[in-house]
């Protein structure tokens, strides 16, 4: 086996040289014949061919390669459907997490895979949820298609994600990475929406709108409501919220000037590009982000500036008319007033419904089969005629109050286990922040699932697991830096 500081050097001898100008002859003799018989695009086909495999022989030798693509195509796949029709989106994932796992499994073979940091508490608490909405399969009224199509969200992904990234992301500069990728894609988000409100709608969005009649819900006498590449603007307002929280107390916190200034900058953007949305529900995701940070820092300079600035910004929103005539700030200080607003009634009406329809049914009526989603796997159901309107009454209508509760008791666990580890336990004041930073961001935009379904989309819910298994991974990136800060101080 070859050491960290070593490379294979192939040395291009004649015999080598030779047989690489056979084949490059013979695969351009075979293009040439596809162009002549199959036309242009026989031929272009088969151009990809060494393309196609060079590229697949990448992801298959190392692991970190497929695992991180997924993370990037979950930011924007969702957008590239205006514009190309994809069948499933959900098989995109699914096949970019196994190819990732096979290979891990390939790349173990001639190198060192430590697999035991696959067992962890995040991964333990998504097998038990697995366990739990598998049993959902022997509900009476449970539907195997809609299981097999909803089981990603509900509960594959954060199985496969819990294991696989601390092993594979197993380095601090790993979690540097992706925070960094994150907060670009965040940026991007923010930009497409600020081009849809300075410019317009370009004609995949126009279609989307007018043709696919998403325009009753976004463009609104009160205003537009603005979705960048998102599936939707409370999608986009979520995922923005989360973002808010999570680079802003970053920024704070970081230690050179340069970070500090470009992650707030992100803050700020994505504040404003969850006003942009126009989504009320994800207003309660910086407010209570913010909260939980002040609560658990344990910091009493952040304790006293982060309560006053969330006084202001609560009695900014609630008590006062500032800003009134901007139609986004308007919008958003009637999240403070619901109980005059009518998707508020509509929402509570529905849940009283689907309260009378399973009164009897504390284990739900099965994964999928909430609100429309399901209507052709279950067209007799009663629970698909009703929108569901937020991820808590998705849990309790597919798996009862039984489920609900079990979901909710193992996200606080987890949550509060987490904010134990990072607060209490890590010791670099950098890795603490931005854990906290992370933590607080998962802690707005759950509670913000009361209100809105956006944890079972992309990519909200795929960030929310890569956070949540970082979270866990603090300790192992925590021992990293005091070894190398011990190592910088004997070499000094």
């Amino acid at each position: 086996m070859l050491k960290d500081n070593e490379k294979i050097i192939f040395e291009f001898t004649p015999i080598y040289t030779k047989g690489v100008y056979i084949l490059l002859a013979i695969f351009l003799i075979i293009m040439v014949y596809l162009f002549i018989t199959l036309g242009a695009l026989g031929g272009i086909v088969f151009s990809l061919v060494p393309l196609a495999l060079f590229i697949s022989y990448r992801l298959v030798a190392n692991p970190y390669q497929p695992l991180m693509l997924m993370f990037v195509a979950s930011y924007f796949i969702m957008g590239v459907t205006r514009y190309v029709a994809i069948p499933s989106i959900g098989l995109i994932a699914d096949a970019l997490l196994i190819y990732t796992f096979i290979s891990l499994i390939i790349y173990s073979i001639g190198n060192k895979v430590c697999w035991k940091n696959g067992r962890n508490e995040f991964m333990l608490a998504s097998l038990i949820w697995l366990i739990y909405c598998t049993l959902e399969l022997f509900n009476p009224h449970a539907s195997v298609s809609a299981w097999t199509t909803y089981i990603r969200f509900m509960a594959m992904y954060a199985l496969f994600i819990s294991f696989l990234v601390p092993i594979i992301f197993n380095k601090y500069k790993d979690l540097e990475k992706v925070i960094f990728l994150w907060s670009i894609f965040s940026i991007l988000a923010f930009l497409k929406a600020m081009y849809q409100k300075n410019v317009g709608f370009d004609s995949g969005e126009m279609r989307w709108l007018y043709v696919e009649g998403k325009a009753s819900t976004h463009i609104l006498s009160s205003g537009i409501r603005y979705f960048s590449f998102f599936t939707d603007a409370a999608n986009f307002g979520s995922g923005m919220g989360m973002s808010m929280v999570a680079f802003t107390i970053i920024g704070i916190h970081s230690k050179k000037w340069k970070w500090k200034i470009y992650y707030i900058t992100v803050g700020l953007a994505t504040g404003y590009g969850m006003m942009l949305s126009g989504t009320r529900s994800a207003m309660i995701i910086p407010f209570m982000g913010f909260i939980f940070y002040i609560i658990f820092s344990r910091n009493v300079k952040v304790i006293i500036a982060g309560t006053v600035m969330v006084a202001i910004a609560f009695i900014f929103f609630n008590f006062t008319t500032i800003g009134q005539g901007n139609s986004q700030i308007r919008r958003m200080r009637s999240a403070f007033n619901s109980e005059h607003d009518n998707s508020y009634t509509l929402r509570k009406d529905n849940q009283a419904k689907l309260g009378a329809y399973l009164v009897n049914k504390p284990f739900g009526v099965g994964i999928g089969l909430a609100g429309g989603k399901a209507a052709k796997s279950a067209p007799g159901e009663y629970s698909t005629t009703i929108a569901s309107d937020s991820w808590a009454v998705v849990l309790w209508v597919e798996t009862g109050v039984v489920g609900l509760g079990l979901y909710f008791l193992i996200f606080i666990y987890l949550q509060m286990r987490g904010a134990y580890i990072v607060f209490f336990k890590i010791k670099d004041e950098q890795l603490k922040y931005i854990l906290g930073g992370l933590l607080a961001g998962i802690f707005g935009i759950m509670v913000s699932s009361t209100s809105n379904e956006v944890i079972a989309q992309f990519p909200n819910g795929i960030i929310i697991f890569f956070a949540q298994a970082f979270i866990f991974m603090g300790p192992k990136f925590d021992k990293e830096i005091a070894e190398q800060k011990c190592i910088a101080t004997t070499q000094a």
